[in-house]
């Protein structure tokens, strides 16, 4: 026996799972049944031995591999794989649903038509949360420039499409509110007195609080289980904007067209956890 056990008595038959055999203090007595694969080999009377290989391991169905067992880390392109990842029963299901990532963001605003000159170039960092067997996902994405006033954080609903192979999309809207760098205009009261009177417009650019609202759309890429790399494009336009109080006392509080128009493009790896 494959367990060190030997028992004697008379074999019956052998079959291609099942071995007969009749005890050798019984030899009349009923069958024993025993499996091929618990039998390492059978002595017989006349000294010949018959030797029984190890059956193969039959490998678990995947609808009951666990996380564990369906490791992709070191996984390459193949067909078990990609039906892996289009599955939604097999593939999404069976990861966390906390998403935590960091990388490179450029911003630019444009005040009417007219783009600034210098971008925003810093780091993010966001956490994520997947519901609904991952059709929702709620993110918060605190940021922060090191080229020029730009901090603070942005909040976002994503509906994400189904998996494309590796690839997925997220789309949905977002608000965020930061303290940044703000060009605005203002009248100079001074150039309105008289007749005829010329208008006179000031640009200035100061500090400000601002609060945006627009659409954002995400791209994930899974490398594998666990690491994605992710792409973001956000559009949006500011909904309100704190009031400056230190301009010139012969300037009006506000000129034509403060308005503005946000965009935000960022890369980075996300893990999941």
């Amino acid at each position: 026996m494959r367990n060190k056990k030997v028992i004697a008595g008379k074999v019956s038959e052998i079959g291609e799972s099942v071995i007969s055999y009749k005890k050798a203090e019984n030899p009349g007595g009923p069958d024993y049944k025993i499996s091929v694969g618990s039998v390492k080999r059978i002595v017989f009377e006349n000294g010949s031995v018959e030797e029984f290989k190890r059956p193969a391991p039959h490998p678990p169905h995947p609808r009951l591999r666990s996380k564990e067992t369906e490791d992709l880390s070191d996984a390459v392109p193949s067909k078990r794989v990609e039906t892996i990842l289009k599955n939604k029963k097999l593939y999404p299901r069976s990861l966390p649903d906390n998403l935590l990532s960091a990388g490179y963001y450029t911003a630019q605003t444009v005040y009417n038509d007219q783009p600034d000159e210098q971008l925003s170039h810093g780091l993010y960092a966001k956490y994520e949360r997947l519901m609904l067997n991952e059709v929702v996902g709620l993110g918060v994405t605190p940021f922060i420039a090191f080229n020029q006033k730009h901090i603070g954080a942005k909040f976002n609903i994503a509906l994400y499409t189904k998996f494309f192979g590796r690839f997925r999309i997220g789309i949905g809207p977002y608000y965020s509110i930061a303290q940044q760098k703000y060009r605005r205009s203002y009248w100079s009261r001074a150039s309105m007195q008289g007749f005829p009177f010329s208008t006179e417009v000031h640009l200035r650019d100061e500090k400000a609080t601002v609060g945006t609202v627009g659409f954002s759309s995400t791209a994930l890429f899974h490398l594998n289980k666990e690491y994605m790399l992710s792409f973001g494009a956000d559009v949006g336009g500011g909904v309100h904007i704190n009031k400056y109080k230190g301009q010139p006392a012969d300037w009006s509080e506000s000129g034509p067209g403060n308005g503005a128009t946000f965009g935000w493009l960022n890369v980075g790896v996300v893990r999941r956890f």
